[in-house]
């Protein structure tokens, strides 16, 4: 578990870790030009789901290129909570579906059937399209294939939802059964956005659903 903890932030001091692990509260000096926010179980959550969500959370942000973000948990009267430190950003919208999402893919029709999930799914990256849309690409596993091939023959005429966490991310009408390993996920208006579904889908589904307060520009203060 301590080990665990150090990867929480690059910027993390030994005593911040200890207070993690003791259950104690963390303080963590605000840098410049940075934005502060906390997330909040919806319901009653473990410290333990918390602690590793905190590390999933910290390993999304690393990959979506922010190394020195901090991300630790602490406890206040409501409980335990994480409090996420990232640099000033102007589409914070991007960054709170990065570190919110629990990353539930699923591909469905109108009566809900679930055709594809998580498991379908090799990797998950962001790309272009032919006209220069930003998308997600796919690589689907053999299973996920064969599930595909069977969900676009079965909707042939009629619109898939493709969705994440029950929010639908595309909805594309399938004109005929479609064989591939790869595919493109549209309708995004951002590169950044679809970066971040990305890295999502890739990344361990986060044990509880939270809300977000803040983010509270630290330049400010």
């Amino acid at each position: 578990m301590f080990k665990k903890l150090l990867h929480l932030s690059l910027t993390f001091s030994l005593a911040i870790s200890v207070a993690l692990i003791s259950g104690c509260n963390a303080s963590v000096t605000s840098t410049p030009n940075s934005m502060r926010g906390i997330l909040r179980p919806q319901s009653s959550a473990s410290r333990e789901d918390i602690l590793a969500d905190a590390i999933i959370i910290r390993e999304r942000l690393v990959k979506f290129g922010l190394p020195y973000a901090s991300v630790f948990v602490n406890e206040d009267d409501e409980g335990s909570h994480i409090v996420i430190e990232t640099p000033k950003m102007d589409d914070i919208d991007v960054i709170i579906e990065l570190i919110t999402n629990v990353g539930t893919l699923s591909f469905t029709d109108t009566s809900g059937t679930v055709y594809l999930t998580n498991s379908d799914v090799k990797k998950a990256s962001a790309g272009y399209d032919d006209n220069g849309a930003p998308v997600i690409i796919l690589e689907l596993t053999p299973n996920g294939t064969s599930n595909f091939s069977l969900a676009t023959e079965q909707l042939t005429g009629r619109t898939m939802y493709i969705m994440i966490d029950g929010n639908i991310v595309s909805a594309p009408v399938v004109n005929e059964k479609i064989i591939t390993s790869s595919l493109y996920v549209t309708g995004l208006e951002e590169y950044e956005h679809a970066k971040a579904l990305a890295i999502v889908i890739n990344s361990t589904l986060l044990h509880v659903n939270y809300d977000v307060y803040g983010f509270i520009d630290l330049t400010e203060e």
